[in-house]
Parts: C-alpha cells; structure tokens; sequence
C-alpha cells in the first residue's frame, strides 16, 4: 500500500479500501440479522453474538494494516487508517468494542516491531486519542452534539495530530495531503456505516415483528409453533422436562360487545403484562399469544409442582385485577389448563391435552386450573 505500488492515487485507494471493509462488515451483519430471524436467539445473544463477530473482524482488519504499516514504513495512511478504525467502532459499535479492537491494534505493532523507546509514546497517544474520540462519542450517543459536529470535532482532533506530527510546521504537503485524505475518507465511512446500521436495524426490527403481537409484547402464534416443536425435539422423558399451560381470558367475546373493542385491546395488553411480570426472570419459560384471547406459556425444565403453583399466580392476579374503561371498572378472569409432555408426544399431541385441560376448566364453571397432574 505504499504510494509507489498503487495503481490508483493513494487517497482513491484508501476510499475504495475502508468502503470495501465497511460494505464486506454490512454482508457479515445482515446475514447474521437474517439469522436471528430464523433461529432461537434472545435479542440478549443476538446482540452478544453481534459484539464478538464485529471485535473478530475488525481485529483482523487492525492485524492486516498493522503489518502492513510494518512492511511500508513511512506511509501515512496506515495512520488514518488506525485513528477511523477506532473511532468509527467506538461510534456505531461501542466503546467496549473499540477498546477491544485498539487493544489487538497495539499487541500487533509491539509483536511486530519488539519494545523500543517509541513504544510508550505510541502507546500513550493510542491511549490518549482513544480517550479524546470516547468522550465526542458519548455526546454523540447523548445527543448532545450533533452528527456534523461530532465529525468536524473528530477532524480538528485529527488535524491537531498531524500537525503535531509535522514538526508543527504549516509548510508539509505531505501533512495537508494525509488531512485530505483523513477528511474525505472519514466522510465516506461515516455515510457507509450508517447505511450499515440502519439496515441491520430495520432488518432486526420486522424479524422482530414478524415474531412479535404488537399488543402484548408476547411471541406470537407462528413463534410458538415453532418453539413448541423445538421444545418438544429437545425434551427428556422424566415428565417434568416439558409442561404446556394453555389460558383464555373468560367472556372475551361478550366485554368486546359490552364495552367496545378498545377495552378488548386494555384487557388483552393488560393480561400479556401479568404473564411477563409472573414468569420474568424463571429459566425456561416463555410466554404466547396465539389469536384472539388465547395464550400459551411453554416450561421447559420446569418442576409441575411450580408451574401449578405460577398458574395460581396468575389466576390470582388476573381475578384480583379490575381494568378501567371510560369510568366503568371491567372485571376479569381466566381459565387455565396444564399438560406435561408424555414419552412419544409431538407438539400436537402435547397441544391437544393442554386444550383439552382448558375446555374442562370452562365447563366446569370458568376462572378455573386444570391440570392432566390431577
């Protein structure tokens, strides 16, 4: 990458170079975002798995021009290099991730040029720029700078280190030449990676919703079928491995009539909160609405005694609560039934008894458990 070896201007070529490591880093992210919208990752993985791809690729990016910048002593670019590696991973990325990334930056330089006295003072200005470029980026993220601010600060940052580097003179071509080129190609990066999250995040974003019910927040009937039949490919046979809770919200079609569809919507969004307040935080366990006012929760490795005792909870709450609808208080109820898987079930056959347990909890007079542990 020495000026001499490029077949293009060393400034096209650096623009065409961070371009093609952004758009390579946009293939990598939105595969791994059209992923996760087929697989059974929490947005919690997802986003752990997003952090260790990005430190994975952009340390092997900081390795590559690390060893290049050792085989071409006295190329400037490498230095721009370094500094929009940094910054730009600290901005769209975090600062964790940054750190991580200077870090490998730094064990590469000193493996491959061994300890001398320049190495503190290298080490010292990584460090220092690294501090300087964290605090534009927390305003950044604060939003108490602006996105053109944040840039022209970055760039008299920036321009301060050349002419540092320079002697302090204003007479160094090269100096003015590697500041263009900082500029240019920080404006490009800066234009490419925010295409790149936007993307990613509107990609998560319908994954999330094609797996989501906008009005309770819960996994919808399609996320469930699925999780369901992974549940039960992944289940023992002891009989506490796998339990299906089946629940309705009890005269739902006659409140819908009495009081109006919204006060349908209040309760419906209302009852999915209850599930996701009892059940947060218990391994294993997941809540669905699956149409109208049905839901489902899935244990997995959950003992029956406890999954019994959380639908108590859950009736409990439900009963105990009264929803307020123009002035008039709208009092409500569900049914539950509990099923655990038996050897040789499907998803079906575990779904069918679940129903079934629930059907028995409404004839037998509604706001009722029924369990097939009985």
């Amino acid at each position: 990458m020495t000026n001499h070896s490029w077949l293009l201007s060393p400034l096209m070529t650096s623009v065409f170079f961070v371009l093609g490591v952004a758009l390579f880093f946009q293939v990598i992210m939105q595969m791994l975002a059209l992923n996760y919208a087929k697989t059974e990752w929490s947005v919690t993985t997802f986003e752990r798995i997003q952090r260790i791809i990005s430190i994975l690729y952009f340390g092997i990016i900081a390795v590559i021009l690390e060893v290049n910048s050792f085989h071409n002593v006295g190329s400037g670019g490498f230095v721009n290099f370094r500094i929009l590696l940094v910054i730009y991973i600290m901005a769209y990325l975090g600062q964790v991730e940054g750190l991580s990334v200077l870090m490998i930056s730094l064990i590469s330089y000193i493996t491959l040029r061994g300890i001398s006295a320049n190495t503190p003072v290298f080490i010292a200005i990584f460090l220092g720029g690294y501090v300087i470029f964290a605090y534009f980026v927390k305003l950044l993220q604060l939003k108490k700078i602006k996105m053109l601010t944040w840039l022209i600060s970055v760039n008299v940052v920036v321009i301060a280190y050349w002419f540092w580097l320079s002697g302090g003179t204003f007479t160094n071509t090269n100096m003015w030449y590697q500041i263009f080129a900082f500029m240019i190609t920080s404006g490009c990066l800066s234009f490419e990676l925010t295409q790149i999250m936007t993307d990613n995040n509107e990609i998560i974003m319908i994954s999330r919703q094609a797996r989501t019910d906008y009005l309770t927040g819960l996994k919808n009937d399609g996320a469930f079928t699925k999780d369901l039949s992974y549940a039960i490919e992944n289940a023992g046979n002891d009989g506490n491995s796998l339990h299906l809770m089946a629940l309705d919200i009890d005269h739902f079609k006659m409140i819908n009539d009495q009081h109006g569809h919204l006060a349908g919507n209040k309760i419906l969004s209302f009852v999915g909160w209850s599930f996701k307040q009892i059940t947060n935080g218990i391994p294993g366990v997941e809540c669905y609405r699956v149409g109208g006012e049905e839901f489902d929760i899935i244990f997995r490795n959950v003992h029956i005694h406890d999954v019994e005792e959380i639908a108590r909870e859950i009736n409990q709450q439900i009963q105990i609560a009264e929803i307020e609808y123009k002035g008039v208080s709208i009092p409500i109820t569900v049914s539950i039934g509990i099923a655990k898987k038996h050897a040789n079930d499907n998803s079906d056959d575990l779904y069918e008894r679940a129903d079934k347990m629930l059907y028995e909890s409404k004839r037998n007079g509604r706001n009722r458990i029924t369990s097939d542990n009985d």
